[in-house]
């Protein structure tokens, strides 16, 4: 993010303001604004309007970040042993 902030870019500005926009209260996850900032940093020369790119590519960096915790967390309760009660018994309706 310094690095970003550094460049020219007021990113602590733009996620404030996309904060306000989507009126949470939550922090944003940091892997969600690491990609954003490397993603900016490799595409700057053909960014023309900074705030709606990075809107854009934050919000698409946290559907990422989110779709991934999901699977984590998915891979983990077909592991547990409870899962495979509930498999059980979905084959039994079926």
């Amino acid at each position: 993010m310094a690095e970003v902030y550094k460049d020219g870019f007021n990113i602590y500005k733009c996620l404030n303001k996309v904060k306000k926009q989507m009126k949470s209260s939550k922090d944003f996850p940091p892997q969600a604004i690491i990609w954003t900032c490397e993603n900016y940093l490799r595409t700057k020369p053909t960014v023309r309007n900074h705030y709606p790119w990075f809107v854009r590519v934050f919000r698409a960096s946290s559907e990422r970040f989110f779709a991934e915790q999901n699977v984590k967390e998915g891979q983990k309760h077909k592991k547990e042993p409870v899962a495979q009660v509930v498999k059980d018994i979905m084959k039994g309706m079926g």
